[in-house]
């Protein structure tokens, strides 16, 4: 690493992930490189702010400590609570590693922000309950935040953040969909699940799985779907439980459904070469039967919240 000075990316700006990391976002285009653009949270090492707005929404969070994640909890306090963020491309100010992940490495922090701010989407980071002591000193910081009469998390969501994969319901897991012979999927073009190198922070529609309780396994809205050749593929949800799109994500990191043609048998999904020539030896996920009484780790899976 070098001290020459760089300027960022001509669209860079930043978002959060759902573990809660701070990551670099390419956003639509704007008319010109020094045009002032949204972003949906800040990096947190330099930023302007009217002293005014700063005290009337609160100053920094007492309760936060060292550790990381002062820039997501006055983010979502900014947006939220009627501030927005922008970024000035123009500004001569230097910041190391902006292009790096910012990570919080005090898990306090993390329940406090998610306590705070998060509401009925806490589920999708925390699934222990909630910490008691943590619980009491947030309701204290609601408390005094009650007259700026603040938004929710879902409208952030949807007017901040609409382009961040988000289950409309807290399903049973959430994640990248990682293989463990070390792969992870995403739906390709032609609507099979493609197996390619796992990227960090990744956020996509299409590399972003939810799981159910009704046995549903969705990808970008779209629910995964036995076909007769045992391909998988990913087609509408349909009403009731049709049983090629149910799947279990066993205790033992199979993900598995049955047979349609065998009453009984269970059969799970797995890392395979495509059977089909003509996509020249490409890694695909299909369903086979299942490996029994050995670690096969091309039919092991880990949803990694992201």
């Amino acid at each position: 690493m070098t001290m020459k000075y760089m300027p960022s990316g001509e669209n860079l700006t930043h978002v959060f992930t759902w573990g809660m990391r701070t990551v670099s976002y390419m956003t639509q285009q704007y008319p010109s490189v020094s045009s002032i653009r949204s972003t949906v949270v800040m990096r947190g090492h330099v930023f302007a702010v009217q002293n005014e707005f700063f005290q009337k929404i609160g100053g920094y969070d007492p309760t936060i400590e060292l550790g990381g994640g002062e820039n997501l909890e006055l983010s979502f306090r900014t947006w939220m609570c009627g501030g927005n963020i922008k970024v000035v491309p123009c500004s001569r100010v230097g910041i190391l590693a902006l292009n790096h992940p910012l990570e919080i490495t005090n898990g306090n922090n993390i329940k406090r922000i998610v306590e705070l701010w998060m509401g009925d989407r806490r589920g999708l980071v925390l699934r222990d309950k909630p910490d008691a002591d943590i619980v009491k000193s947030v309701q204290a910081r609601k408390s005094s935040l009650e007259t700026l009469k603040c938004h929710d998390f879902s409208w952030f969501l949807n007017e901040v953040a609409p382009f961040l994969e988000t289950p409309k319901h807290i399903p049973n897991q959430f994640g990248t969909l990682y293989v463990k012979s070390g792969y992870c999927a995403r739906r390709s073009s032609d609507n099979n699940l493609q197996l390619g190198e796992c990227r960090k922070n990744e956020y996509s529609p299409n590399s972003v799985f939810h799981l159910h309780t009704n046995g549903k396994l969705l990808c970008g809205g779209n629910c995964l779907t036995l076909t007769h050749s045992r391909f998988i593929t990913v087609q509408p949800c349909r009403e009731g439980d049709d049983k090629r799109q149910h799947w279990k994500y066993e205790d033992t990191g199979e993900i598995t459904t049955k047979d349609p043609h065998k009453e009984g048998d269970k059969l799970c999904m797995m890392h395979v070469t495509d059977p089909d020539t003509a996509n020249h030896g490409r890694q695909i996920l299909m369903v086979q039967h299942c490996h029994i009484g050995a670690n096969h780790d091309f039919q092991k899976f880990v949803f990694n919240v992201f």
